[in-house]
């Protein structure tokens, strides 16, 4: 699936606004029950799972919510301002 620029933005501020919701898990998962939603999400997500369902942009809310909680360091930039220390990722 193909997103404008400006949907694009939009998905990843969203993204960075809940991370912790669109993977499900409290402020204070393990890495590895960050890592066990992601994967049980991104297998029912999957559009070979999902024929015919456009489930294209909770993928990549999901993807970009993972990369920032997987990563020590964005993750605890992240607890301590939110998506504010990110930068301009968001898109506003």
């Amino acid at each position: 699936m193909r997103f404008r620029i400006s949907e694009l933005r939009q998905l990843i501020s969203e993204a960075l606004r809940k991370a912790y919701e669109i993977l499900g898990v409290s402020p204070d998962a393990s890495a590895e029950q960050i890592k066990k939603a992601y994967r049980e999400k991104a297998i029912a997500l999957h559009p070979d799972r999902n024929a015919g369902k456009d489930t294209g942009a909770d993928m990549v809310k999901l993807n970009v919510a993972y990369g920032l909680l997987s990563d020590p360091d964005k993750r605890r930039r992240y607890d301590l301002m939110g998506d504010k220390t990110l930068g301009d990722a968001g898109g506003g």
